[in-house]
Formats: C-alpha cells, structure tokens, sequence
C-alpha cells in the first residue's frame, strides 16, 4: 500500500477560520470501506479542505449576572496584579467589593498555574476581613488546590486549620483530602494513606464515601495496577448506598488502558454493561486509545465501529488517537484514510490533529511530508504554538537530522516562538548529543541562557543517556563503571564550564557492577526471545536510553536502582526463560503469566532470595519444578498452572515457610502430595488440580495443618482412600473440591457446622456413599454444590431455604428416592433460592408425580435436569412456563435440555432429534430478535414467546422487535438518508425472520420448517438486506 506526496497550494479565506485546501493524488491499494462500510469508496483523485482552527472554549452558561459581574471583577483583580504583593495590594484597593465567591474563583484561576502560595496569601487575607466566616467549601478547594501542585503537607496544614476554626469535615473535605495524597510522588504511600481515609470516612458522620470518593479511589488503585484492590472497592460499592456511573467505569478502565492491562480494561467494560449503564464518547476513546497503544487494531476499529452505529458522535480527539497509534505502527495509509475520514463526516481537524500526522510521517520515515503539514501550519496559523514545533523537530532527531532541526529551531527562535520550558532544550540536546555535535551543544546551551531556560536533574541524566549512545563510541554503552563515573565527572564538568549561571549538582550517576548485572540479566532475557509480536521488549536495550529501570516490564527500587519488579503479562512473548534471570538479586515479583515459554524453568531462580511472587502459569514450560525454588526463603506465592511440567512436586518446597498460594493446575505431575507440604503452615491456596497425582495414593493427613486455607483443588487427580478427616478441621475454608477421583467414605454428619464458610462444594464423580448431611444447611454462603455421580443413599434432607444464594445444584446419578410421597419435598425450600441457575436431578431414583412446586423455582433458572427418573401422571401446570408446553400429556421418563429451550416432545420421554434442535433455534432467533427470555416473567400459561411472537404476523413486526435494535435500523437510515422505502424493505425481512422463528418453534415436530429450508430463507434475507 501506498500514497503519493500532497500537492497543491494554499488558499487563505478571512475569518477566524483559515482553510487549507490541496488536492491528494492517492494510488491507494486498501479499500477504506473495509475499515468504515457505511462510506463508498472514494475515487482515486480527492479534493480536500484541511481547516486549521483552535479551540473556542464555550461560553460559561452564568446562573444570574452577579456571577457574570463576579468573573469580571476576579479578571480584573488578576490583571491589576504581577506577584504576591500587588495582588494583595490589589485586594486591599477593592476590599469593599472582594467577597468570598470572588476569593474561591481566585483560587480556581491561580490553580491553574503554579501560582499556589498566592491562594495562601489570599486565604489569609480573606480571614481577616469582618465579611469572612469559616467554610467547609473554601477549605475544600484549598486543598485540592494544593494536592494537584504536589503540596501534600500544606493540604495536611489546611485541614488541620479547618478543623481548629471549628469546621467540621465532610465529604467534600475528605474526597479534596485524598484527591491531594494521591498526587504525591510516592504513588504506593500515597493510595495507602488515601484509603485509610476512605476507611475512616465509613465510620464519621457526615463524611460518609460518596460516588466522587469510589471514582477517585477506583482509578488510583488502577493506575497503581492494583487488581485486587480494585476489585475490592468494586464490591465494596455493591454493598454501599452508593450507585456506580458513567464516571466510575471510565476512570478505571481509562487507568487499565494506559497501563496496558487490555483484559483488565475488558474486564471492567463487562462489568458497566452488566450495571446497564451505556458508553458513552469518552468510553468510546478511552477504548480506542488503549486498544491502539497495545497496537490491537482489529479491535480498535471493532470499537470505532460500535460508536458510528451508537447514538454518540466521534470527536476529533477520536480521530487524533488512532492517527497516533496507526503511526506508532508505521501504518500509514491506515491514518491517511482516518484523516480524510475527518473532512468527510464534516469534521474540522485541529492543531493538534496536525501534528498526530507530522508525528506519524516522522515514524513513517516521511520527513518532507511532515515538513510540508508543518510549513502549511505555518501559513495558516496566527501564531506557532511550541508543541507543533516540538513535534516537527521530533520527526528531525529521530530521523538523525540534527542539522535540519537547529535550522528549524534558529528560524522559530527568530520568529517569536521561544520555549517556555524545557522540553524542546531536552530533545535537541539528546539529538546533538547523539550525534557528537559540540557546537550546537554550545549554541543551545546559550540559548537556554538568553531563555532562562534552567535545567534540572532530570535534563543532565538524559542528556547522559544520549551521551552513553552517542554514535562516535565504539564501545558497547554500558561500560566498566569506573570509566562511566570518569565520563561522567568530565560530562558535568563540561556542563558547569559551559552553563556557568546554572548550578549543576551532578552526583556520578553510573552503573556499578550490580546495576550492570542486572542490565547484562535484562538484555539476556531479551536474547532468548524468539518471538514479540506486540513489541512489548522494543524498548529494551534502546541506545538512546540509559535506565533500563524505564523499560517496559521492569521496575526498579527508588534507593538503590536495582531490578525490582518484572512483569511481561500477556504479551504473546514466545523463546526460552534464561537463566541470567536469576542474577536480578534484589528481584520480588516476576511474572511471565499468559506467554508462550518453552524449555524447563532454570533452576538458577533458586538464587532469588527476595523474591515473594513468581507467577509463570500458561505457558509451555516442560521438564521438572526446580528444586532449587526451595532457597527462595521469602517466596509467598508460586503458580506454575497450564504447563507441561513433568515428575513430582518437590519435598524440599516444605522448607518454604512463607508460602502462602502454590498453583500447579493442569500439568502432567505425579507421585501424590508430598506430606511435608504440611509444614506449610501459612497456606491459603493450594491447587494441583488435573494432574495424575495420586494413581492409587491418598491425600496427606497433614494438610489439616494448613488452618488459614481457604482454597483447596484436588480434582481430577486420580486419588484414592478417603478424605482425611483433618480437612474438616479448616474452619477458613471456602473452595473445596475433591471431584473426579476414587474416593471412599462417608461424609461426617456435623460437615456443616465444621465448614460454615464454604461457598463451593464439589465432590462429583467419586465412591462416596452414605447420606447427604443435613448440617450442609449451615453452610449459608453456598453457591456450588455439585454431589452427582457418586454412591450417596438416602432421603434428601438438605434446608435449601437458607442456602439463598446457590447458583448450580447437581447431585444427580445418586439413590434419593424411596417411592414415598416427601421424597421430593425439598423443592419447596428451593423456591427461596432466586440465584439458582442449575439444578440437575439425573438419575436420583425419584418416583411418582412431579410436584407442583418445581413452578416456583427461580426466574434465572436455565438448566433443568430430571431425567433417568420413573415420575407418572401428568405434568402441573407450573412447569408450562419452562417447557413451552401444555399439562395435558403423560411422562414416564425424564424432562431433559436447557429450560424454555426444550421442545415439548423432550417433557414427555422422546428421544433427542433434529426437529428437537429445530425449535430450540426457533426460540433463540425470537429472542434475538425481541429481546425477551422464554423464561421472562410475562410469559405464562396462556403465553409463551412463540404465541407472543405469532400474535404480531404480518402487520405488527415492529410492537415485538428489542428496541436496542430498532434504534440501530433507525441510526443507519438516519445516517444514509434512506426513504420510506427503505424502511418498508426493512420491516419486511423482520417480518420474514419473526416468521422463521415461529415456524420453527410449534408445539408439533412434524408442523416444523426443515433445517434445509431455514438455511435457505436466512440466506435469501440476507440477500435482500445486502441489496437495500
């Protein structure tokens, strides 16, 4: 794919609107109709209007004219003033007409700026007025005034003020108050301290967490990648008074998104969708963004889709974010074809928009065109603004056009444009710096000197990054740490000679032996890598970079600059662990989760003596679990799931005192559960599921050691014997599942009030006998109870009524039923479980008539499982709304299939067939198309969703169509300006599609459409609506 050069000329109109028109001659090969189908694809030779435009803030909506009069008087107070002391003066010249609105909206204008110690001056000049009186709200912005400018301890002094003035603290206060912390540097102390406010804040009267306080804290924990205590404050919303908006989601999943945590960010999307809540354009962006930073383009065009067909607009911002990220990728024609996208929706792109496309050319390798972009702003521009000249100059370090971009630099320096901080200084000094171009080091440095331009700490180190790549070296950067020191002594040297009125403090910043075994472990690491799709180790080893603590993955402690923290999620990374891994001596959290590894897990790890967590699961690991790992003293948690790890968990893990979670799911383990995993003794989760652990062994007794466990998979682990009865003394225990082995034994009667906390029972699929016990009714938390294939004897006596939030029931394939006429009265107390959404009864010996009451189970209820049974007489009538059905028919067999779903055939003992499926689809095209579950409270016996369906033919399509799909037909035929005879079109292939549906689903399986014939119709209706 290509696109030749812009051509053409400029045409200037008056106006505050300048428009740039040029003609581009495109032989693009990508049809833009892949990318946007509701546009035709445009003819080779486009004329465009390019509209250079900035910005009007729209006017302030004034609730009466003293507000009006109130920001006049606050501009004209600022305008009257230059520092500290003539404000004042200002004020005391104004005093008769300064009152407290005026004072809070000076606040609002001074923090805007770095004007902070003036809202003090201001504060304290208002308290001695006679008109002043102590304020919750004037504290308030004070605060958080003082928070966004990195003044923690004067936000800490304005509400000790608060509180001695007599003000007692409310929401607001606190919310400003956290605000403020989690601005501050230390962003892991700071999220802390915020939330021992928010704790704090639950138990004061009148300061009570509000939404706003959920909002602010939700997304810290998010940027802080905190999945837990995300998830945490999540729940803890649910149980609060509190509802979640628009605002909540957005600012999480924003959060997500710039971390790169896109199945977090996925995560959290479900979630609003499941609260009903509807995107909105800023979650619309904010996916956009994220999926392009991630360079996830397939999705990110999914997700623009989504939004032309939804009921909001694009922004420019839109359209800025994926040129951004298209040119991140060095796609250009895909961002050619989103700017003309732009004009052609009657978008005006801005400044902004412009220099997203001098950017994108830069990384393109295009430099004339970015050039041209920038000359043309130029032209069409009142005044260059400092980020468009920041962005061509860019485009000229990261080509090696050094010379190019002093030219650029000298020739806006002579026509006003003058930095106003250092960013500009920074990139051209790295670039001459680079290239060993003293003698525009020297002119920039003066030029700096004419600014005022004053460089700070972090200016020298990258200067002394590009220094450590300069192409003149012949040595490999990161070199002997006493000829770095030297380097970097004559470095600082060099800079207080030639920077004489600037004081630089430069402390030999190098790398010592231990820095530099890290950075020798890091680029090992990226040396065993054979695959990265996502380039996410593109930035490791970069020459023009000399922290590798910066590159992506890896973190670093503040003191001391070693490798801390590596985390490589999800990035499809596929190669070889190396073992220089285990040089990173001060490492603590290593994960590798969700990659491609192969090869055996070295067992130089052993040598990480700080490490806490290693999380290597779903990868292709083989070979054995290192003993080694044994050395990690300080280990916590250890998850090796989802591999092909071979041999036996190791004995020597018992040494591990500290472990706290150990995964070793789906591997190809055997050799049982060692029993000195007993010493264990801070366990809480411990999972070896689906391995062939036992083949005849037992589990340990010594796992009752574990007394804060709280999670225990065993199944699918071919173990035999019975289940020792120490388990039963985890009081803690939540999760237990023992499923799909060859367990004997009997369950103790008193299981119940041993394990009160369980929220998950599983034990199908095993040799267990003896009765189901009562005292399972203690268990109150109970969601999953799955008892099925196994040899339990006896009545069920289980009180389901206070088991109110089970999910799935399966205990089938046992011997319940006596032939007495209570064997089945336990689906009463059923009634009262409204989350219930499985219950399978299979095979459970159950006899006579099915009673009435299995009507009044509940309304999430979508699988229902009675067969293998002997029940007689005729169906109740409260079953109907399940089967679709009438109770006039006799059943001696079982009722199968998922529940509204089943064809009426299946309740009375028939065979599974084809016309079965038949209707099955028939029902689940209706609902599609209607929106409405077969199961929804308004079907009863008289009606169904067929009946209700059938009533609309041929005239009322539109009553029963989902509304959520009637607004996207009406947006398309909004969109396209499409006639009556459009929707004419329209309504006829709903009516047709309504018509399969319903012929699909009638009571009688001889009366159904054919599958081959309903093949056929959808696809003449496709037909049809592909020719509209």
């Amino acid at each position: 794919m290509s696109a030749n050069l812009f051509n053409g000329s400029l045409h200037f109109h008056s106006g505050t609107t300048t428009h740039m028109n040029f003609t581009h001659i495109s032989a693009l090969n990508y049809r833009f109709s892949h990318q946007f189908p509701h546009k035709k694809p445009k003819p080779t030779t486009t004329r465009y209007t390019v509209i250079c435009s900035s910005t009007i803030r729209p006017k302030r909506n004034s609730k009466s004219v003293e507000n009006t009069e109130a920001h006049d008087l606050v501009r004209m107070l600022l305008r009257n003033s230059n520092n500290d002391k003539s404000l004042l003066s200002t004020l005391n010249k104004y005093v008769k007409l300064v009152r407290t609105e005026h004072c809070f909206l000076l606040f609002e204008e001074l923090g805007k700026s770095e004007k902070w110690l003036q809202c003090l001056e201001v504060f304290r000049w208002m308290q001695k007025q006679r008109w002043y009186v102590a304020d919750n709200g004037v504290y308030s912005k004070l605060i958080s005034v003082m928070g966004k400018k990195g003044q923690t301890r004067m936000a800490m002094w304005l509400f000790s003020e608060m509180r001695n003035s007599g003000c007692r603290p409310d929401t607001s206060v606190y919310n400003s108050l956290i605000t403020a912390h989690l601005h501050s540097k230390d962003k892991p102390k700071a999220l802390s301290k915020a939330l021992g406010y928010f704790d704090k804040m639950k138990g004061t009267e009148r300061c009570k967490p509000s939404i706003v306080t959920y909002n602010i804290l939700l997304r810290a924990s998010a940027q802080a990648k905190n999945i837990v205590q995300v998830e945490t404050l999540f729940k803890d919303l649910e149980e609060s008074i509190c509802t979640p908006d628009i605002f909540t989601f957005n600012g999480v999943m924003d959060a997500y998104g710039k971390n790169g945590m896109i199945n977090e960010m996925e995560r959290v999307l479900a979630r609003m969708k499941s609260n009903q809540i509807k995107p909105d354009i800023i979650t619309y962006n904010l996916l956009i963004d994220s999926y392009g930073r991630k360079q996830e383009f397939e999705k990110m065009e999914q997700v623009f889709k989504s939004l032309l067909r939804s009921k909001e607009r694009p922004t420019v911002s839109t359209f800025n974010s994926m040129i951004t990220n298209y040119g991140k990728a060095r796609l250009r024609d895909k961002a050619e074809l989103v700017f003309e996208k732009i004009t052609d929706m009657g978008y005006a792109p801005n400044f902004i928009t412009y220099e997203c496309m001098i950017m994108m050319y830069g990384s393109c390798d295009c430099v004339s065109k970015a050039r041209g972009i920038y000359d043309k702003m130029i032209e069409s521009e009142k005044q260059v603004k400092v980020s468009s000249l920041n962005a061509m100059l860019n485009v000229y370090c990261v080509n090696g056009l050094p010379l190019e971009a002093d030219k650029l630099f000298e020739s806006a320096s002579n026509s006003g444009v003058i930095p106003v901080d250092s960013s500009t200084y920074k990139l051209l000094y790295k670039s001459y710096t680079k290239s060993n171009m003293k003698e525009l080091l020297q002119k920039l440095l003066k030029h700096m000197d004419r600014d005022g331009i004053v460089p700070n700490k972090r200016f020298f180190l990258d200067a002394l990054g590009a220094l450590g790549s300069s192409r003149s070296e012949s040595k490999p950067e990161y070199i002997g740490s006493k000829v770095r020191f030297n380097r970097v002594r004559k470095f600082s040297k060099k800079l207080n000679e030639e920077h004489s009125q600037v004081k630089v403090f430069f402390v030999g910043f190098h790398l010592s032996g231990d820095n530099e075994s890290d950075f020798r472990a890091l680029l090992s690491f990226k040396s065993m890598i054979s695959s990265d799709p996502y380039g996410a180790l593109s930035s490791w080893g970069n020459t023009t970079s000399f922290h590798f603590c910066e590159w992506n993955g890896v973190s670093c402690g503040k003191r001391h600059g070693r490798v801390t923290a590596l985390v490589l999620k999800s990035q499809g990374l596929e190669g070889m662990l190396s073992p220089y891994v285990g040089n990173l001596s001060f490492l603590g959290f290593f994960s590798l989760f969700n990659n491609s590894f192969q090869g055996s897990i070295p067992h130089e790890l052993g040598r990480l003596s700080r490490i806490r967590v290693i999380v290597l699961g779903h990868n292709k690991f083989n070979g054995l679990i290192p003993t080694n790992l044994s050395r990690c003293s300080n280990i916590e948690k250890l998850v090796l799931n989802h591999n092909q790890l071979v041999g036996s968990i190791p004995k020597e893990m018992g040494f591990l005192s500290k472990l706290k979670i150990l995964v070793v799911e789906d591997n190809k383990l055997t050799g049982g559960i060692p029993a000195v995993l007993g010493n264990l003794t801070s366990m809480k989760i411990f999972s070896a599921a689906r391995n062939p652990l036992g083949l005849g062994g037992s589990i340990p007794d010594t796992l009752g050691h574990w007394k804060s466990l709280t999670t225990l998979y065993l199944d699918g682990c071919s173990l035999s014997g019975t289940i020792p009865h120490s388990l039963y003394n985890l009081l803690l225990l939540t999760n237990l599942s023992l499923a799909e082995n060859q367990l004997i034994g009997v369950l103790p009667s008193a299981i119940g009030a041993l394990l009160p906390h369980l929220e998950s029972l599983q034990l199908h699929h095993n040799q267990l006998t003896g009765p189901l016990p009562p005292s399972i009714s203690n268990c109150s938390k109970l969601t999953v109870i799955e008892m099925s294939d196994n040899n339990f004897i006896g009545r069920l006596k289980i009180d389901f009524s206070r088991l109110e939030n089970l999910y799935s029931v399966t205990i089938g394939s046992n011997m319940y039923g006596f032939g007495e006429a209570d064997d089945m009265k336990f689906i009463d107390a059923l009634k009262n479980c409204s989350r219930l959404a499985i219950l399978d009864l299979y095979n459970s010996s159950f006899q006579g008539v099915l009673p009435t009451s299995i009507g009044n189970l509940s309304n999430q209820l979508s699988f229902l499982q009675l067969g293998g049974n002997q029940f007689s007489g005729n169906l109740p009538s409260s079953i109907a709304r399940f089967l679709g059905t009438n109770s006039n028919q006799n059943s001696t067999s079982g009722i199968r299939g998922t529940v509204g779903y089943a064809p009426p055939e299946y309740g009375v003992g028939s065979e599974m067939t084809s016309s079965g499926d038949v209707y099955s689809f028939g029902i689940l095209l209706l609902e599609v198309m209607t929106g409405k579950r077969p199961t929804d409270d308004i079907f009863n016996e008289d009606l169904n969703l067929h009946k209700f369906a059938d009533m609309a033919l041929p005239d009322h399509v539109t009553d029963v169509i989902d509304d959520g799909l009637l607004d996207i037909l009406q947006e398309d035929a909004i969109a396209t300006q499409y006639t009556l005879a459009y929707a004419n079109k329209i309504e006829d292939c709903l009516a047709s599609t309504i018509k399969i549906g319903v012929s699909c689903s009638v009571d009688s399986p001889q009366q159904r459409m054919n599958i081959e014939n309903v093949v056929h119709e959808l696809q003449h209706i496709l037909e049809k609506l592909q020719h509209i």
